[in-house]
């Protein structure tokens, strides 16, 4: 793998807190996340750039990245004190070259010294919750399996403090004292993943730029705003012609992109247009 498409992550310990905090709240950005902004690489590819911030302001959509800057935004409006953290990823969607950190998530620090995670890339129906006097107690909450007929399933997690500095590798330290929560879905165990509860600097620099550099497909998801998938659109190689088109998990289209009718392709562009303002075309070829 090119090493130039790597960074090292930088990162910051988080002493701020917020007053007690509503669940129901949290839910609720969540819920409006989901529905405002949804999980793609066209605009980055478009645009030959990895500023999630402005695929958010231009497409209302982007990678994990920029799915919690929209998250981080609706709470910032409801004077809720929030920072992005990285994470790790499931076994199962890992690519030759991502590093151990190449996942982004939302923190949400509460007066009792305990943190809620938002991860809205990975379709968290609720917010998840670290106190930090029972760190080792297993908890739960569920998420939308969005591309298996909107299955939900159940998270298990736990905490724990490290006690040394870690080097995950020569881009990814981090300090001692840093909290982190392990997270795995009920059925699948063995397949682990970590949410770090520490304030990352540079998430586009260190984790969207591999991540954006490795995959050569193009892809949009979007879903309404209880994670029940709408639309996916998927490119297996980039601005080639073949693509698939499914509507809420049924497939409307598979191939060349010209082919499409003409009578699909306007109430596609009309229907999806917060997330494709240009249209299909020109998103894709």
């Amino acid at each position: 793998m090119n090493p130039s498409i790597y960074r090292i992550l930088k990162v910051k310990q988080n002493k701020k807190s917020n007053p007690r905090i509503s669940k129901k709240i949290l839910t609720k950005v969540i819920q409006d996340t989901h529905e405002t902004c949804s999980f793609s690489t066209i605009p980055y590819f478009r645009h030959n750039t990895i500023s999630s911030l402005f695929c958010l302001q231009n497409y209302n959509s982007g990678n994990c990245i920029a799915m919690s800057m929209c998250a981080h935004k609706l709470l910032q409006q409801k004077n809720i004190y929030s920072f992005l953290i990285p994470a790790s990823i499931p076994k199962k969607f890992q690519r030759e070259g991502y590093l151990d950190l190449s996942h982004v998530a939302v923190c949400i620090p509460d007066r009792d010294k305990g943190y809620y995670i938002l991860d809205l890339a990975f379709y968290f129906l609720e917010p998840l919750y670290i106190r930090t006097k029972n760190l080792s107690t297993i908890k739960s909450i569920t998420n939308k399996n969005i591309y298996d007929n909107n299955n939900i399933r159940t998270i298990k997690y736990r905490s724990n403090q490290l006690h040394n500095d870690t080097m995950l590798n020569k881009y990814l330290f981090i300090p001692k004292y840093t909290i982190v929560c392990n997270v795995y879905f009920e059925n699948d165990p063995n397949d682990s993943w970590n949410y770090y509860i520490i304030e990352v600097l540079n998430p586009d620099d260190s984790i969207g730029r591999p991540f954006l550099n490795i995959r050569k497909d193009n892809f949009i998801t979007i879903t309404d705003k209880y994670c029940n998938l709408l639309l996916y659109i998927k490119q297996s190689e980039q601005f080639k012609d073949n693509i698939i088109i499914k509507y809420k998990n049924k497939e409307l289209f598979n191939g060349v992109l010209n082919d499409i009718k003409v009578t699909l392709l306007k109430s596609l562009n009309k229907k999806f247009k917060l997330f494709i303002p240009n249209g299909l075309k020109n998103a894709l070829l």
